[in-house]
């Protein structure tokens, strides 16, 4: 804090994330007791609080490999959307598309409203507070599942809700030697007929084992 006068709270964070909604909870150690703040990102503003929603920095450069793979005019489904971190930056990028984001948690999906107003993104991201297995009706065009560890889950019902030759970036946990055998084998278990566009390690998740994360096309 003597370094960098603009810091106001010092926060230890606890080593796993826990329960349903994946929190890794945070203890001031210095300066204002709070955890909720104003993180920025790519030219956007993202509100959250660390001990109420799930939320990772270190995603920053996946977030803008997606954003430069997202076309014009697409209808995007934005899965376990957290605040929106990757709904905030594509439409920074891309205001011509059109995202729904989709989050259980209500704390998160109160801060993802907060979100796309603090970010002047009403209109082009459609916030819903659901469960994806209970998702119908939608034809999205590009899907983003940004949950690596029960994504498989939820292949089913995101093949109910997609168009044809949707693209799907599908993240999972992968394994050495080879760690997109266990998420090919997840793909191919559920998709009879699919193209590989592009596959790529995110983040290391433990020893041995890494976030990846393959991006496919269906094909008829």
């Amino acid at each position: 804090m003597k370094v960098h006068p603009s810091v106001k709270t010092v926060c230890r964070r606890e080593n796993k994330t826990k329960g349903r909604y994946r929190i890794r909870k945070v203890h001031p150690i210095a300066g204002e007791e709070k955890t909720e703040t104003i993180y920025k990102e790519h030219g956007i503003k993202i509100k959250l609080d660390l001990n109420k929603t799930y939320f990772n920095p270190r995603l920053s450069h996946e977030r803008e490999i997606i954003e430069n793979k997202v076309k014009k005019g697409e209808k995007i489904g934005y899965l376990f959307a957290g605040v929106g971190p990757f709904a905030l930056v594509i439409a920074k990028k891309n205001p011509d598309v059109e995202i729904t984001a989709v989050e259980l948690n209500p704390e998160a999906y109160k801060y993802l409203e907060e979100n796309i107003d603090l970010n002047n993104f009403t209109g082009i991201i459609k916030p819903i507070n659901e469960d994806v297995k209970k998702l119908k009706g939608y034809n999205f065009e590009r899907v983003i599942m940004t949950m690596p560890i029960y994504s498989e889950e939820f292949l089913n019902s995101v093949l109910k809700n997609i168009s044809n030759e949707a693209i799907i970036h599908y993240y999972s946990l992968g394994e050495e030697p080879d760690y997109y055998e266990k998420p090919m084998k997840e793909l191919k278990k559920h998709i009879d007929n699919f193209e590989v566009l592009d596959k790529r390690e995110v983040l290391n998740y433990a020893p041995g084992k890494k976030e990846v994360v393959i991006d496919i096309k269906i094909k008829d």
